[in-house]
């Protein structure tokens, strides 16, 4: 960060452009913001300590503080702290664990707390894997639990996860590795077990009486006593059923719907 004094030039974002603003702060990429420096110091503890120190005297030009951050990053950060501006919606998607690295280093507590409401609610769309990184990073425990689980209905390899997985610590790539890898063993060892030994028994039962499927397509068929454990079967690391009842009947139609016919 370096602080000089100059002339506004051109290259001024266009919406914070205020004449009456009192301090100008530019993005590593030269876009300057003309920004109030009451705002600045409520919103940052940063500025409000670099702000409080004595100051030279300087004539009517306004101070201009140069900054390492992006302009993008610099306007997400505007718009949260300014009275009038808005949470951040989706499109940050990919800028947020950035976004909140800075606000760490400006010391702006607001805009971390806002972030976390907007990520971390239920009408959230945000990657799973980003939500992961975000609440590690920050020690959100609660919300690293959440996201962890939601981890599950993705992929963590690949060229789209790579991006998220680059954030993460060691100790939290392998508490998710760990997660993934627990599930899977334990639905391995679900198909081994008994309980799915006698599940698919009664299905060879049920074809050896109707073999073009309608008896095992009853909700009856799915109720019986006998295949309760099956649906109570549930991940030691989160707690979610390892197998649910509707997605395996639905699979079961899908495999009949493949049978010959004729």
């Amino acid at each position: 960060m370096v602080a000089s004094s100059v002339s506004a030039c051109n290259l001024i974002h266009p919406s914070y452009c205020s004449k009456d603003a009192d301090l100008i702060i530019v993005s590593q990429d030269g876009v300057q913001f003309r920004v109030h420096s009451a705002i600045m110091k409520i919103a940052s503890g940063f500025f409000r300590d670099m702000l409080a120190l004595p100051q030279a005297a300087i004539s009517s030009q306004l101070e201009l503080i140069h900054l390492h951050e992006s302009q993008e990053i610099l306007k997400d950060l505007l718009d949260i702290i300014y009275p009038d501006g808005d949470l951040p919606d989706e499109s940050v998607q990919g800028r947020l664990y950035d976004l909140c690295v800075v606000a760490e280093k400006y010391d702006m507590h607001g805009v971390l707390r806002r972030i976390r409401k907007m990520v971390f609610t239920n009408a959230s769309t945000i990657v799973p894997l980003e939500k992961y990184a975000l609440a590690s990073r920050l020690g959100w425990e609660d919300e690293i639990t959440t996201s962890l689980i939601e981890t599950l209905r993705a992929p963590i390899s690949g060229a789209d996860a790579l991006p998220y997985l680059r954030k993460l610590d060691t100790q939290n790539i392998l508490r998710l590795q760990e997660l993934h890898r627990k599930r899977k063993q334990g639905f391995l060892c679900l198909l081994e077990s008994a309980e799915w030994l006698v599940f698919k028994f009664e299905l060879s039962e049920e074809m050896d009486k109707c073999s073009y499927g309608e008896s095992i397509d009853a909700s009856k068929f799915w109720s019986r006593p006998s295949f309760a454990a099956l649906w109570s079967y549930r991940c030691s690391q989160c707690g979610n059923p390892l197998l649910f009842k509707t997605n395996v009947k639905n699979s079961i139609k899908l495999l009949f719907n493949r049978l010959p016919k004729s």
